[in-house]
């Protein structure tokens, strides 16, 4: 069974616009410790769960709402890639349905908030970028 995570990491991976950005390996799961020396060249982008952890259906429901989290880590020096990553990422998953696997399917994300934060002092900006997803379970 793949879980959300990946499917998003699929889609990522399958759109031109955003790898052209920031490739498929520059985009991860979970948290990264920035001003470490684990911390990837930017830009980077990581995928975090804000609301639940695997989705819980019963025999009356069938669907589920998840909250994901998108950080996107650009250079001091170049607001406006991060701009274009936050608008590429908005026109790949807002409103979008996908298939999770046989099983779940995402019928809709929905972009729910966002915010641009420059770190002087660390030589970078960062956005983050929520989204709501419902999911239904198909079988």
């Amino acid at each position: 069974m793949s879980t959300i995570f990946e499917a998003i990491h699929a889609r990522w991976a399958a759109d031109t616009a955003l790898v052209a950005l920031v490739p498929a390996a520059s985009f991860i799961t979970g948290n990264v410790e920035v001003d470490s020396v684990d911390e990837p060249e930017r830009p980077y982008v990581s995928l975090q769960a804000t609301i639940g952890g695997a989705p819980e259906y019963t025999n009356l429901a069938k669907h589920a709402d998840r909250s994901v989290r998108f950080l996107v880590f650009e250079d001091a020096d170049d607001f406006d890639n991060l701009l274009a990553i936050v608008a590429a990422m908005e026109a790949a998953f807002d409103r979008a349905s996908f298939t999770v696997d046989v099983d779940q399917t995402v019928l809709n994300t929905q972009q729910t908030g966002e915010a641009q934060y420059l770190q002087d002092d660390a030589g970078r900006w960062y956005a983050v970028v929520d989204f709501r997803i419902t999911l239904r379970k198909t079988l």
